[in-house]
């Protein structure tokens, strides 16, 4: 059993997504693989500052709630085939 844990720079965009899908099917030929994926570089700390912008009732949060859906729907859109999606 192999833990792979990718995260950060390494799912940052849809080009360093698919090294990491390389790298885990390598590894699948060997071991059974338990896959952790935290958060897209950036995300984390955009939602951070979207939740204390939230929490102080500063409406600016919505653009930045905007930005993090925009960057992970682009990404969805370099990943997977137009007809997989849901609309």
């Amino acid at each position: 059993m192999l833990v792979m844990k990718f995260g950060g720079t390494s799912v940052g965009s849809a080009d360093t997504m698919k090294k990491v899908k390389a790298i885990v099917n390598e590894a699948l030929k060997e071991n059974k693989v338990i896959l952790v994926a935290s958060a897209m570089s950036g995300t984390t700390d955009m939602l951070i500052d979207c939740g204390r912008r939230a929490a102080s009732g500063d409406e600016t949060y919505r653009e930045i709630l905007t930005n993090i859906e925009e960057r992970h729907l682009a990404t969805v859109k370099d990943l997977i085939p137009v007809q997989h999606q849901s609309h």
